[in-house]
C-alpha cells in the first residue's frame, strides 16, 4: 500500500483531469475554439501541446496568421493588414543602417532584433503580395518585390538599404548647409531633420489595379 507521501497530489490529480479533457474534446470544438484567436493567441495556442499545434496547421488559420500567398491580382483599394511583427519593430535610421529593434507579444520583455523572430519569415501582408511600394514620407516611394510574395525579412532588409542610399543630388544641394557636410554626403535620414524617430506603419492599401500594395508609414516623431 502506497504511503501518504507516495500519493498524487491534487496539482497532479488536477493537471491529469486538464489533460483528459483537452483530448476528450471534439476536433470541430477546438477549431471553433481557435477561429475565435487573434496572431498572438494562436502562436500560443500552439504551445498547449502537438495535437493543438497540429490544428493550427490547418489551411484555415493562413489569414491569420500571415501564411496565405498571394493570389493573381488583390481587390483595387482595400485595406490589407500588416504583419504584427513589422508593427512591433522599432526602426532607428542612423547613418547607413537601420537598426530595427522589435518585441512581440506581452511576455517579451527583453530586446532583440526582428532579424531573430521565426515571424521575420512570414509574409508581410495578409493576403500577401508580390509588389510593395514603401513610402516612408520623403516623398519618394521605392519598391520591394518577391514574386512568392514579400515576406518581413525581404521588407526590412530592403528598408535598411535604402536609408543607406543618397538621395537625389539636388534635395542633397537643398539641406547640404544645414549639416555642415558635401552634398555627397548628405543621407536620406537627414532629409527627415530632427523628425526621425520611427512610430510605425499607418497604412496597406491596394493599388495598381490589384497588382501592388503601398505600405505607408505613419508621420516620425522628433
Amino acid at each position: 500500500m502506497a504511503s501518504p507521501s507516495q500519493s498524487p497530489s491534487p496539482q497532479a490529480h488536477a493537471a491529469d483531469d486538464t489533460v483528459r479533457a483537452r483530448d476528450s474534446l471534439p476536433d470541430e470544438l477546438w477549431f471553433q475554439i481557435l477561429d475565435e484567436l487573434d496572431y498572438e493567441g494562436l502562436h500560443k495556442a500552439a504551445r498547449l501541446c502537438k495535437k493543438v499545434k497540429a490544428f493550427i496547421q490547418d489551411e484555415r488559420f493562413d489569414d491569420v496568421l500571415f501564411r496565405t500567398k498571394p493570389p493573381k491580382k488583390l481587390p483595387a483599394n482595400s485595406r490589407v493588414e500588416i504583419h504584427p511583427l513589422l508593427q512591433a519593430t522599432y526602426c532607428v535610421f542612423t547613418k547607413k543602417d537601420a537598426l530595427t529593434w522589435a518585441s512581440m507579444g506581452s511576455d517579451d520583455s527583453s530586446e532583440h532584433t526582428a532579424f531573430e523572430y521565426p515571424a521575420v519569415d512570414e509574409f508581410a501582408t495578409v493576403p500577401a503580395c508580390g509588389i510593395m511600394n514603401i513610402d516612408v514620407g520623403i516623398g519618394k516611394k521605392f519598391p520591394v518585390t518577391d514574386r512568392n510574395g514579400v515576406k518581413v525579412r525581404r521588407l526590412l532588409q530592403r528598408l535598411g538599404h535604402f536609408w543607406g542610399q543618397k538621395p537625389p543630388a539636388w534635395m542633397a544641394y537643398r539641406i547640404h548647409g544645414e549639416y555642415d557636410v558635401g552634398p555627397d554626403e548628405v543621407t536620406w535620414q537627414m532629409m527627415l531633420g530632427d523628425r526621425c524617430g520611427w512610430t510605425g506603419w499607418a497604412s496597406a492599401v491596394v493599388e495598381n489595379e490589384g497588382k501592388a500594395v503601398t505600405l505607408t508609414a505613419d508621420g516620425y516623431d522628433s
